[in-house]
This record gives C-alpha cells, structure tokens and sequence, in this order.
C-alpha cells in the first residue's frame, strides 16, 4: 500500500506495516534500560552538531536500521510522536490541549552510502513536511488500520534544573517516566544528566535483549566510523558471529587418500561385507570391486582419459553407483544428467560442458 506522511504529498510507504512482531494479544510491559557510558554519550552529541542533525534524526536513523536488520527490508516505517504544531490551524490560539500526534515516518537506506549522509536529507524532509493530518486520517487514506508495529520517542524536555532547585518556592522533587507503551516494542530517547535508552516491550518481543545489544552496536558504530557506508557496517552482535564462526566450521582433517583407494582399502579389509542394495541387487565390496573395474577398463578402451567428463544417466541404483566409481577408476569426472529432463534440457547440459571442459 501507499501513504503520506501528514499532509506533505510524499508517498511514505510502498509496503507499510509490522517489521518485526508477531500479533499477540494485549500483554503486560517490560522494560529494558540502556545507559550509554559518558564518553560515547558526548562523542554523539558531539557528531550531531558537527553534522547539525538533531538527536531525534540520528536515533530515527538508527532505530530505522535496527527495523531493516529485523526485516530484511531496505524501506521501513515507525511511528513516532510530535508535539506541537507548526502550521496555521484557525482558532489554535485559543486552544487548550495537549498538541501532540503519532505520525508514521518513513527511512529509506542505500546501502552504498554513509548514514549521516543520508540522515540529512531525511531531516530536511521532516522540516518541509505539514502537520495537517493526524495518525487517524493517515490510516484512513492508507486503506489500512496498522501502519507500523513499533514507536520511537525522543524526549526534548526544556531543562528541568530550576524545578529541582531545592532553594525554590515551588519545586519539583523528581521526573519519571510511566508512560508505557500502546505498541508492542518502544524505544524511548531520554535526555538528562546521563543519555536513557529505554526499551518497552511486550510478550511478542522475545529478543530484547538481543535488540538492545544491537542497537548499542549501530551508535557505536556511527560514533566511531560515521562516514563508513552502511555495506561495511557490522550488524551482527557477538552472539550472532560466535553461532556463525560455529555453524561454519565444517573443516574436517581427511586422510591423504582418493575415494576411489578408500574403497579399495575397504574391500580389501571386509570383501564379503555388504556394500551396495538395492530393490533388485546386493552387492559385497569384493563384487563391487571387480563390476566397477570391469567397466572402467571398458571406459578406458572407449578412449576415456583422465581429466574427461562422463556423461551418467542412471537413476539411483546399484548399477549407478557402479558406474561413479569405474569413472573414478579410470580418472574421469562424471556429469549427472536427471532421466526425468526433457532431451533438449539433457542434450543442452552435454553440450554446454563439451564447449565449456
């Protein structure tokens, strides 16, 4: 589907919905607290304002690449919460409400470019955009009821040091945040004397904490390397590469030997134990032997040499295996070709890997 991000005519998303939930049922909230350590806190702050990008663009950034890691996607949508309005709604003056409205944003990634670089003209989108239209309205032209399945909120609180100031008539003793969340998965951007990552979560969300060690891994990254295309970027977390290094090491240490003297060495040690059945014959290792010998003298006296290609088109059977092995034996390679292709299919592999060989 298609929509627009408030009134601004832009199209927001061809494919606009859940990222990274499995619809469940209303279930209590979790939290997951990220504190960010003082020197990666300053060196952020310190990189949106040589960039001039808000802290709402850069987490809107990475909270888009965490959605795109989660669902394959290069083109995401979240929603997020504005406070406020910018454009002339009549009779505004004399309102007295709470003017705030989830919209739904839209970040597209290409992977071949930095993401400060990008993050920018995706500012500069948010600032030409309108308010006009509110979440509802948005739906309603989208012909859809869920848009996004996750929220990002950015506090931007003015300061709070005279309210805590203990010498002031009237004072605030402390802050909390207990606003939880409609959504199945929140991240709240909490600004103050230590930067707050907080996480709210619900039953449909089973890998908080991967998702927090992950989003800690894209801003460190960005600190660290931020005009690093996003191809270079390393998205997984550590857990996630040790499974890799595992599943991928399949190195075996193999004997120094052929397969074709592997099955002489065992014909030699058990010739009369079985080594192939099938529906109609049984063979032993000795008989196995003397069959795939018998016709490998008869390839070679067909003018096979070794580093040629056999053409094979057997079905699975004992007479198959046979035939693998005297092609082994007389130093050849074999071509497979499946019974079931059509003969143009067939006649096109052959000929294919005489031109090619």
């Amino acid at each position: 589907m298609s929509i627009r991000l408030a009134s601004s005519g832009k199209n927001v998303c061809a494919t606009c919905g859940p990222h990274c939930c499995i619809p469940m049922p209303p279930s209590a909230v979790q939290e997951k607290r990220i504190t960010l350590d003082a020197t990666l806190e300053r060196e952020l702050y310190a990189l949106c304002r040589t960039r001039g990008l808000t802290l709402n663009t850069v987490m809107q950034g990475l909270w888009g690449m965490m959605l795109s890691i989660a669902s394959g996607q290069q083109d995401v949508v979240f929603g997020a919460p504005v406070s406020g309005r910018f454009g002339q709604i009549e009779g505004s003056i004399n309102m007295l409400v709470c003017s705030s409205n989830t919209l739904p944003v839209r970040v597209r990634f290409d992977t071949q470019r930095p993401l400060l670089e990008q993050l920018a003209a995706h500012q500069n989108r948010q600032i030409s955009s309108r308010d006009c239209l509110g979440l509802a309205e948005i739906q309603q032209l989208a012909g859809a009821g869920t848009l996004f399945d996750t929220l990002l909120v950015v506090e931007n609180y003015p300061d709070n040091q005279t309210l805590l100031d203990a010498n002031a008539k009237v004072r605030c003793d402390a802050i909390h945040n207990r606003g939880y969340t409609h959504y199945p998965l929140t991240l709240l951007v909490l600004p103050g004397e230590q930067l707050t990552l907080l996480m709210e979560y619900r039953a449909c969300v089973t890998d908080a904490d991967r998702l927090a060690e992950r989003l800690l891994l894209l801003l460190q990254q960005l600190v660290t390397t931020p005009d690093l295309p996003l191809t270079q970027w390393r998205l997984q977390t550590l857990a996630e590469q040790s499974l890799l290094e595992w599943v991928n090491n399949t190195g075996v240490q193999l004997e120094n030997e052929t397969l074709q003297q592997a099955i002489a060495q065992q014909a030699a040690r058990t010739p009369d134990a079985l080594a192939l059945c099938d529906v109609e014959h049984q063979l032993s290792y000795r008989e196995m032997q003397r069959q795939a010998t018998l016709l490998a003298d008869r390839l070679i006296e067909a003018g096979v040499m070794p580093g040629d290609i056999v053409a094979v088109a057997l079905p699975r059977s004992v007479r198959l295996s046979i035939a693998l092995t005297a092609i082994l034996q007389a130093g050849a390679a074999w071509l497979p070709l499946d019974i079931g292709y059509p003969d143009e299919r067939l006649a096109y592999m052959v000929d294919v890997h005489d031109r090619g060989w």
